[in-house]
């Protein structure tokens, strides 16, 4: 039954888009999911989700050409406590808090176009992608704890012009903590894409990783020029370099690389409305058929 409604709600919005002639602004729901990963904390990530409203431009067909997120969706911030157990991994980190970590449209807008033609490997630019992320992120370590020795990152900033700087927009900063023995960072961030991106991280050993994500656009028919329409997937990524200089006892004076990925999956669902009405569709058609039957 769910996968007549989705065939059902696919064929009504085809024909609804092939009625209604050229590419116009419409607003299209969403089951969004905004995911972080640490590449220096082994396999830790966390995540959040909730369903929205995303203004999209689409053609007939169910094209997707440009979307943008007016709000995230409910409940969108990432607030955590997470220990870390594991000292080869952690090193001097002993638990990482994130307050208020959330993707945030009303700063920049967050507008991503063109979509069209993205594949993942080889994807079509995004020159629209500017969408930040507030939040911070403080790094607890052993020898200290939290209170007098975090290291408190922020993941951008905003110059008194407005500007952003940071993770999902682009360009570097530079932030120092106190009671930290003087540990510096330079947070190198990138906008948002639908192609790939990847960090590196020292590990341990002394050897360099590489932590690598992707981006894609596709329909429910498995191809990007049915992205707008329900079953329709469009996921983002972008990612933040960490260069930490003056840990002590750290043997690389150049510093130290870490990383982090963010990934906004985005899955247009049919709006109630529309499961409605293809809802009773369905059953009309299933009493049509027995009707047929009895015959």
């Amino acid at each position: 039954m769910r996968h007549l409604a989705r065939s059902l709600a696919i064929a009504t919005t085809l024909a609804l888009l092939a009625a209604g002639g050229a590419a116009r602004a419409e607003k299209l729901a969403y089951y969004g999911t905004h995911t972080l990963e640490f590449s220096n904390l082994g396999n830790l990530s966390v995540s959040v989700s909730g369903e929205g409203l995303a203004d999209v431009v689409r053609s007939p067909g169910g094209h997707l050409t440009t979307l943008q997120l007016t709000q995230h969706f409910p409940g969108g911030r990432i607030n955590t406590v997470i220990p870390i157990t594991d000292p080869v991994v952690g090193g001097p980190i002993k638990t990482v808090n994130i307050t208020s970590l959330r993707i945030n449209p009303q700063v920049q807008g967050g507008i991503f176009a063109p979509i069209s033609g993205a594949t993942g490997t080889s994807p079509t630019p995004l020159s629209l992608a500017t969408m930040p992320l507030t939040g911070t992120i403080r790094l607890c370590l052993f020898h200290a704890g939290c209170n007098s020795g975090a290291i408190t990152q922020t993941l951008g900033q905003q110059t008194t012009g407005g500007a952003y700087t940071g993770v999902g927009v682009g360009g570097t900063f530079s932030l120092s903590s106190t009671g930290t023995g003087g540990i510096r960072m330079s947070i190198y961030g990138a906008p948002w894409t639908v192609g790939t991106v990847s960090v590196s991280n020292l590990t341990p050993g002394g050897s360099i990783t590489t932590l690598t994500a992707m981006g894609y656009a596709r329909g429910p028919l498995s191809n990007t020029s049915t992205t707008a329409l329900p079953g329709g997937v469009l996921q983002l990524v972008t990612a933040s370099q960490v260069i930490t200089k003056g840990i002590p006892g750290s043997p690389y004076p150049d510093g130290e690389p870490s990383g982090r990925i963010h990934t906004l999956r985005l899955e247009f669902i049919p709006e109630p409305g529309l499961l409605l009405l293809l809802g009773s569709g369905a059953v009309g058609m299933t009493l049509l058929g027995r009707k047929r039957l009895k015959k």
